[in-house]
């Protein structure tokens, strides 16, 4: 579960021990209170009513900076949940130095539409004068179904899920995180053009 706080800012490409300690610890903090994972610090884009359909809308439903440090709170979140300790491996992917995820979370055209994630295309972040491409993308662990309220009152199913695209930003990554921005088109075709300045997370 997702709640759309703020961190202190500062964007850090590489964490340090007590960094990630630190974050273990906020996400931890955040399983236990048993109020989602809250990630509104970190939201780039997200629509007004992610619980309702309108018809000009589209698939995406939010758009979410994964920095290393909101990565491995995130490990530290999920560690909690499954009442466990957060593996050397867990926390190595999440805290890989000079990296930043953009997580984009979406809904399918219907209810026999699963393949929406495998639709986004011409994913790329233009920054410091450079054209980048993903060098991962992850589906997590998958879509699920859920249901959404129609304007004339009433619901519809459709599987949601959402896709990470991780970026190498270590030609680009300053002090204080580079400014870009990030292009995609989703499911449905719709171009997306996203500025972003790192400088405005942890």
């Amino acid at each position: 579960m997702l709640s759309m706080a703020t961190p202190s800012l500062a964007f850090e490409p590489a964490l340090s021990q007590p960094d990630i300690r630190q974050a273990l610890d906020a996400g931890g903090a955040m399983a236990r209170a048993h109020r989602g994972f809250d990630v509104r610090a970190y939201t780039l884009y997200s629509v007004h009513d992610a619980l309702s359909l309108q018809p000009v809308r589209s698939s995406v439903d939010a758009v979410v900076v994964g920095t290393p440090y909101e990565r491995v709170a995130y490990v530290g979140y999920e560690s909690a949940v499954d009442r466990l300790a957060p593996t050397a491996s867990l926390i190595a992917k999440a805290s890989a130095p000079c990296t930043v995820d953009f997580i984009l979370f979406a809904h399918g055209a219907d209810k026999s539409d699963r393949s929406f994630l495998a639709r986004f295309a011409e994913v790329r972040v233009r920054a410091g004068g450079m054209t980048l491409a993903p060098t991962t993308t992850d589906v997590g662990r998958g879509s699920t179904l859920d249901t959404f309220l129609l304007p004339n009152g009433g619901n519809a199913d459709r599987w949601i899920g959402h896709v990470a695209y991780r970026f190498g930003l270590c030609a680009v990554a300053g002090a204080a995180g580079p400014k870009g921005t990030l292009f995609f088109t989703d499911p449905d075709g719709r171009k997306f053009s996203l500025p972003f300045d790192l400088a405005d997370y942890r």
